[in-house]
């Protein structure tokens, strides 16, 4: 590589623009039209790194702040959660009088288990004027409710053990709900247990009376036989011809008695359990009921109302002279007994559904039992039907071919099937009697014990969830915005997401450390600037090269909006050709708004190009010679007004025109497109114009804008300049091709 004309120092030292490395093109400028950009590229993994890469200095803070705002929020509305709990027993056992079936001791602690979470047990555990102070129940809108979906009931692996929890704010306040409850349960169960029993017994009793009348029924009819029959009948022990023509229904008349003794058994338990659930559901007591109705979220709201109605016709009373005669007064109060009225009959309203849905609880429950013991003696009732049918048909041939002695000995029989009868329902009365001093049904092994500490001493879950989705927020938000920016990424986007050919891609030009870091520094910048130079080499390479450019003497370098490149890759396109060629180059610095090459070349702005278009000076007197080898600068110079004043008349065509007869080739810089309308006069003045873009700051939208307006102004546009590609990502794509000099530095 031949030596620059500008020292190193001084190449490292332009940093107006970052430009990027030249991209070998494969151009064919007057080609078949490009397909239509397309814009509507999704979001890939690596357009996430991207926008992360560009906007982590940002983004790492803001999301830090999101997460500390966020933990505060947490820390400061989270309450800690308290768990009481109780634990029961049910045992698997059914009573030990009543004839039971084998699902009946599941049934029966499922029903209990279902009672305990229900209002027929949390209505009145509300009443309680211990559970009703508790500010966490006071501030419920729908107590009852709050309450059943708060009380959870659930078993201890499948043994007989069983945990009532509740889990509160208050760590007293959980205790006394779970006691409160089962305290209540407890009471009911115990008077449920009580009034069936009664009513049992009494069943019973009138069952053992019927069987007692119908026993001296039978022996009546005995004495009646004997006075026919003296003498005829067996003595006592004998097994004659009465006995053994008896003995085959023995089997039968045993299998009466067993029936007949469930059946009077299951009738009275029906009619003790299953009666008063169909007829006479269980009544709320009276003062739970109200307390429900007034709690009830409607009548609240209702009795809101009229108690603020009555603040105000208070009011009225004090604000008007006539006091209580006053029509508004009596107006208001007027209205105040209409929603007296309406929350009576709404009080009504809420009763009766309390009252049904306590029914409809109770019967679902007990019912199901119930529904069991009448299935179980619709069986024995087909089964004694069955076997009563065969013994009297038996017991009739006999006494057709007996006689009175074989009647009599029936009897007898019959005697002693009622008794039997008898003594088992006496048995099972017994059984009931003392069925009081029994083991509870349900026992209570713990009572809820205040928790010593919360469940959870500090909120990890929710400060893990909410400070992690406010860290990443602000990632969320910047990958949106680049999004929306779609800033240019890469060559390949900047020719698909718009209609331009891609002319070249210029490296960044590097820039030296604060601080050095020795040999290897040296050579990194070394090879950095080398990669600068040849990606400019190359863009004036395809310049004069290509067909389509080669005849061009005059280019205008231009961009959509300012800060994208396009002055850095003027001041050293310019001197690329200078240095190639050998020929005269001028840079014309025509961005008169924010001009910079007066800076970068340390020269004086004045009078410059807007010294020329006043006519206050010479076009030779205002360009700088020699800034560079070859290179020769004219400056924007200095403007008071709008800049489209100085241009009217043709004042930049023959400017252009004047320039190409001194000069071999002219480069020059243009304001934006976008932002300053007169670049249009400038570069259509121009052989051909150059749309830079500088990498991960352009945006598709406006190099899409800023050549449609360079097309519609006929302005000659060759294609676009990418700019800003680091020399790592060119190395990586395109190779380093170092001079052996430079290799072994």
């Amino acid at each position: 590589m031949s030596s620059p004309h500008v020292s190193e120092s001084a190449l490292i030292a332009q940093t107006a623009g970052p430009p990027a490395l030249l991209r070998p093109p494969p151009i064919q400028f007057g080609g078949p039209p490009k397909p239509a950009p397309q814009t509507g590229a999704g979001i890939t993994i690596g357009f996430v790194y991207r926008s992360f890469q560009h906007w982590w200095r940002v983004a790492i803070p803001a999301g830090l702040v999101c997460a500390l705002l966020a933990g505060a929020a947490v820390w400061l509305t989270w309450t800690p959660k308290y768990r009481a709990y109780a634990i029961i027993e049910i045992p698997d056992r059914g009573g030990v009088l009543l004839p039971t079936s084998p699902d009946t001791s599941p049934r029966f602690a499922q029903t209990q288990l279902r009672s305990i979470a229900s209002s027929v047990v949390l209505t009145p555990a509300l009443a309680d004027p211990e559970i009703a102070k508790i500010p966490e129940i006071k501030r419920q809108v729908a107590p009852l409710e709050f309450l059943e979906e708060t009380l959870k009931v659930s078993g201890e692996g499948g043994s007989e053990l069983y945990r009532i929890e509740y889990v509160g704010e208050n760590a007293k306040d959980a205790a006394t709900i779970v006691n409160g409850v089962i305290r209540v349960y407890l009471g009911k169960l115990v008077a449920d247990e009580k009034t069936r029993r009664e009513e049992m017994l009494v069943q019973l009793e009138n069952v053992k009376l019927k069987r007692e009348a119908e026993i001296r029924s039978i022996r009546e009819k005995i004495v009646e036989i004997e006075k026919t029959v003296v003498g005829k009948v067996p003595a006592k022990g004998d097994t004659g011809a009465a006995g053994s023509v008896l003995s085959p229904v023995f089997a039968l008349q045993q299998r009466l008695v067993e029936i007949e003794a469930d059946r009077e058994v299951l009738n009275a338990q029906i009619a003790a359990y299953g009666q008063p659930v169909a007829s006479k559901p269980p009544k709320i007591p009276d003062d739970v009921l109200d307390v429900e109705v007034k709690m009830h979220p409607e009548v609240r709201e209702q009795s809101r109302v009229i108690s603020a109605m009555r603040l105000q016709l208070e009011d009225i009373e004090k604000k008007s002279r006539q006091g209580k005669q006053s029509s508004s007064y009596k107006d208001y109060a007027a209205l105040i007994v209409r929603a007296e009225k309406e929350l009576a009959t709404l009080q009504d309203e809420v009763r009766a559904q309390l009252e049904l849905r306590n029914s409809v609880v109770s019967t679902a429950d007990r019912g199901q039992e119930a529904v069991q013991w009448r299935q179980r003696l619709t069986a024995l009732d087909a089964e004694h039907a069955l076997l009563k049918r065969r013994y009297d048909e038996y017991m009739k041939s006999l006494s057709e071919s007996g006689g009175d002695a074989v009647r009599l000995q029936f009897k007898y029989a019959d005697l002693e099937r009622e008794s039997s009868v008898f003594n088992l329902i006496a048995q099972r009365k017994l059984q009931v009697e003392t069925e009081t001093h029994n083991p509870a049904k349900v026992i209570v092994r713990s009572d809820a014990q205040i928790p010593p500490a919360p469940i959870e001493a500090w909120p990890y879950k929710p400060l893990i969830l909410f400070c992690g989705a406010a860290f990443v927020l602000p990632f969320f938000v910047v990958v949106g915005w680049e999004k929306l920016s779609r800033r240019i990424a890469d060559a390949d986007q900047l020719s698909s997401e718009s209609t331009l050919s891609i002319i070249g891609e210029i490296a960044q030009l590097p820039t030296r450390p604060v601080l050095s870091g020795g040999a290897a520094s040296r050579r990194k910048i070394r090879r950095d600037l080398g990669l600068f130079q040849e990606s400019v080499d190359g863009l004036r390479t395809c310049l004069l090269l290509s067909e389509a450019t080669s005849s061009h003497r005059v280019f205008a370098v231009t961009s959509a909006v300012s800060g994208e490149g396009k002055t850095s890759l003027v001041s050293q396109l310019a001197i690329s050709l200078a240095r190639a060629t050998g020929k005269r180059v001028l840079i014309v610095d025509a961005d008169l708004r924010s001009p910079n090459l007066h800076e970068i070349f340390e020269i004086h702005l004045e009078p410059g190009l807007a010294g020329v278009l006043r006519k206050e000076c010479e076009i030779t007197d205002a360009i700088v010679e020699e800034v560079a080898e070859g290179v020769h600068l004219l400056p924007a110079g200095r403007v008071a007004t709008s800049p489209h004043n100085y241009l009217g008349n043709g004042a930049i065509p023959k400017l252009v025109a004047q320039l190409r007869e001194v000069y071999d080739f002219v480069v020059i810089d243009t304001p934006p497109i976008l932002c300053a309308s007169e670049s249009l006069v400038i570069a259509k003045a121009a052989d051909g114009t150059l749309l830079c873009a500088l990498r991960d700051v352009s945006r598709s939208r406006q190099v899409r804008l800023a050549s449609d307006r360079l097309n519609m102004a006929g302005v000659n546009l060759m294609g676009a300049v990418l700019s800003g590609t680091s020399a790592r990502r060119y190395a990586s794509t395109y190779g380093n091709y170092a001079y052996l000099e430079d290799s072994l530095s």
